[in-house]
């Protein structure tokens, strides 16, 4: 996240975030003077999958015949 945009988030009253995971538990982000929550979306319920390492919006691969 750049300074600009946490700015802007204090600025608009939010609160909290799930966007930085820096932590498995929430924890406080910092900026100069101001904060923000963050509580961190575990992986698997994030709404990006990944595949080979890369996030991606593309639906899941079909499934494959193990019979063929």
């Amino acid at each position: 996240m750049t300074p600009e945009t946490f700015e802007l988030l204090v600025e608009l009253d939010f609160v909290y975030d799930s966007s930085c995971m820096g932590d498995d538990r929430p924890y406080m982000e910092e900026h100069q003077e101001l904060s923000l929550l963050e509580l961190p979306a575990h992986w698997r319920t994030d709404d990006c999958r990944t595949s080979a390492g890369a996030w991606t919006l593309a639906p899941p691969d079909p499934p494959t015949n193990p019979r063929s």
